[in-house]
């Protein structure tokens, strides 16, 4: 699958975002581990837990590998999102919907790109996020492949490439 290039890679302006996301969440959970009770926490009680840790568009496209806790047990989330200019664009789609069903302490572990192709069952992760850095590209494929809809695909990881 050819990767697109005419995405952006990142800017002055994307790396202060990405900054802020950084911080925002660790505010939050600074919050959390202080006050033992948030807006957060206390609205999940009637949500759900998340149905799927994976979200990836097919294609090659920029992802991150979010790690967030609901109920003491910490979970890890694979998100990629087409046409996204920026790795925290995927991120700042995602956020809202943990926030939502309750999750906590949500940490962005990293980022880089997901190559799915659905035609062929393979599905490659690689390259790294100049906002959030390199996810664990190992983990990312451990959520993936735990993931049902994936278990028969080819999922391989690199650290080379962009």
């Amino acid at each position: 699958m050819k990767e697109e290039t005419n995405n952006p890679t990142t800017n002055a302006f994307d790396q202060a975002e990405a900054k802020r996301i950084k911080e925002y969440l660790a505010e939050q959970s600074s919050k959390q581990q202080t006050e033992k009770s948030t807006t957060y926490s206390s609205s999940s009680s009637s949500k759900d837990s998340l149905d799927t840790c994976v979200s990836i568009d097919e294609g090659a496209n920029k992802y991150v590998l979010i790690s967030a806790f609901r109920k003491e047990e910490q979970q890890k989330f694979v998100v990629s999102q087409r046409g996204a200019h920026y790795h925290r664009n995927v991120a700042e789609s995602f956020l809202p919907t943990l926030e939502e069903h309750g999750y906590t302490n949500i940490q962005i572990q990293g980022g880089g790109r997901i190559s799915l192709n659905s035609n062929e069952t393979k599905i490659h992760v690689f390259g790294h996020s100049y906002g959030f850095g390199q996810a664990n590209h190992e983990d990312a494929t451990e959520v993936i492949r735990n993931d049902t809809r994936y278990s028969h695909y080819h999922v391989t990881w690199s650290n080379d490439g962009y």
